[in-house]
């Protein structure tokens, strides 16, 4: 497959770039768009056989790839997977897939309408934890799920919290989308527990600012709902400190507690056991994940139709907080 690359900034450098020449095999990098000078310059050193526009539709109207790689700032996603859908390009976006419903329907509408695929980068589902988690509970280890709390609390800034240069991005500082910090990071939570327990009935948040920059809030808190007797809390903040962040399950017979290392169960009968994860790179298996999903048409561990689920979710959130009111997304 020919790719085309949008947004070949600070993510393209860090991750796509190194995982995808190691896929050289099945994709071939053939063209580049972005309106930076200096991202123009670096790219065409590093691949001086391609193509350079700014202009998006002058790099979409060419014939020399097959599929488009999306790494725009958010608030560009949708209208950028539409664009190339229409011109016939298959498309590889990043997470979240839009920044509003109407731009997510949208990019749907366009899937069908041009019968394009549409493949979401969306690397923490592909975690080793997630695996191991969904055998313990799809085998109800800890019986049936009751209850869970997760603190996810990432600060991020401008300055020495800048997480590899994200913090620094203008457009991360100047949020032009809904929740602030969490509508970029948060989606990896919000996959991450529809992957485990399904979607939410219900979503009910609170959120504050504690700093002008970042957007409308830097902590959320967040009680999902689910069909089951399953309730859960997500404390998420891209101010508080990290130290005690931590994930745990509670189950009618015994409980899971998660971290990047292992996974401890409990038995409430005294018996516990300690399920080692080994080290691996999610970004790496999501790619590995998607060549399976071009080649073979096996289907990748995210689909287009779960990221829509939780880009409802995540606009329910920023609905709740605004009005105060518990969100019900059943039907």
């Amino acid at each position: 497959m020919r790719l085309g690359i949008i947004g070949p900034g600070l993510i393209w450098q860090k991750k796509h770039k190194v995982l995808l020449a190691k896929l050289a095999h099945t994709f071939t990098i053939t063209a580049f768009c972005a309106s930076s000078e200096r991202l123009k310059a670096e790219t065409l050193h590093d691949f001086p056989n391609t193509t350079f526009d700014a202009n998006l539709q002058t790099f979409l109207n060419r014939d020399t790839f097959d599929a488009v790689l999306v790494l725009t700032p958010i608030h560009l996603n949708a209208q950028t997977a539409v664009a190339a859908l229409k011109s016939g390009k298959h498309v590889f976006l990043e997470k979240p897939m839009a920044h509003s419903l109407q731009g997510g329907r949208e990019v749907l509408e366009a899937a069908q309408k041009y019968e394009k695929k549409v493949w979401l980068l969306e690397q923490a589902v592909y975690h080793p934890f997630c695996h191991e988690l969904k055998n313990i509970i799809q085998e109800k280890q800890i019986g049936d799920l009751v209850y869970f709390d997760q603190v996810i609390h990432s600060p991020i800034d401008n300055n020495s919290n800048d997480r590899g240069g994200y913090g620094k991005t203008d457009w991360r500082i100047q949020a032009d989308y809904p929740l602030g910090h969490f509508f970029d990071g948060g989606p990896h939570q919000l996959a991450v527990l529809s992957s485990l327990f399904g979607y939410p009935e219900w979503i009910f948040a609170t959120g504050v600012q504690l700093r002008p920059e970042f957007g409308a809030y830097d902590h959320i808190v967040i009680e999902l709902g689910y069909s089951s007797k399953l309730r859960g809390i997500l404390s998420h903040s891209s101010v508080l400190g990290e130290k005690h962040n931590s994930f745990t399950l509670w189950g009618t017979t015994g409980s899971i507690s998660i971290s990047d290392e292992c996974l401890v169960v409990d038995s409430y009968q005294g018996k516990n056991w300690q399920i080692d994860i080994p080290f691996s790179d999610p970004y790496a298996e999501m790619w590995n994940v998607l060549e399976a999903a071009v080649t073979n048409n096996q289907p990748p561990g995210y689909t287009l139709d779960q990221a829509w689920n939780d880009l409802v979710a995540l606009l329910a959130i920023d609905e709740s907080i605004k009005t105060g009111k518990k969100i019900n997304l059943k039907g």
